[in-house]
């Protein structure tokens, strides 16, 4: 375990823009370039979630996500130099507000405040052809899609950090 947590480098976007790849190349380059350092991953949480997910999600399926998603990379950081994750915290704040479900976004919004000088960098991903694929556990409506997208953009614009914005998968 080390004595001061990691920093994170995450990436951000809707479903199905290519963040799981991404997150792969970049924590193969990190370790590349970084030898002496550890590198972790924290991957998607949304698919382990005990509750709908998606259009059909609910106040306690987004809290569980928003708070699974600060837990893993808490923990993470607690354990890695460096750290890559398959999300941002952020993008379960998103998810919520599409939902509809705003005070509880907004109290979403006042903890990710305090997670969010753990992130070195965030790389918002844009939607691209061909990736919105039906996997069992995506939702392939492409206008839900862009909707997130664009709450995505919106909140990272609203709350600052460390965000590079319409980057492609590396």
């Amino acid at each position: 375990m080390l004595n001061e947590l990691g920093t994170i480098h995450a990436f951000s976007g809707a479903h199905g823009t290519g963040k799981t790849t991404a997150v792969f190349s970049l924590a193969a380059r990190l370790k590349r370039d970084l030898p002496l350092a550890r590198v972790g991953i924290v991957q998607e949480v949304a698919g382990k979630s005990p509750f709908p997910i998606n259009r059909d999600t609910s106040e306690k399926g987004q809290l569980w996500i928003f708070s699974s998603q600060i837990a893993a990379e808490l923990s993470a950081a607690a354990d890695f130099h460096r750290v890559v994750s398959d999300r941002c915290a952020v993008d379960a704040i998103a998810y919520t507000q599409v939902a509809g479900f705003d005070r509880l976004a907004e109290g979403m919004i006042a903890l990710y405040r305090e997670h969010l000088p753990l992130y070195r960098e965030i790389r918002v991903l844009s939607p691209r052809a061909g990736l919105l694929v039906p996997d069992g556990m995506r939702d392939v409506d492409s206008a839900f899609q862009q909707e997130v997208h664009a709450r995505i953009v919106a909140l990272h614009r609203r709350l600052g950090g460390p965000v590079t914005f319409d980057c492609g998968a590396l």
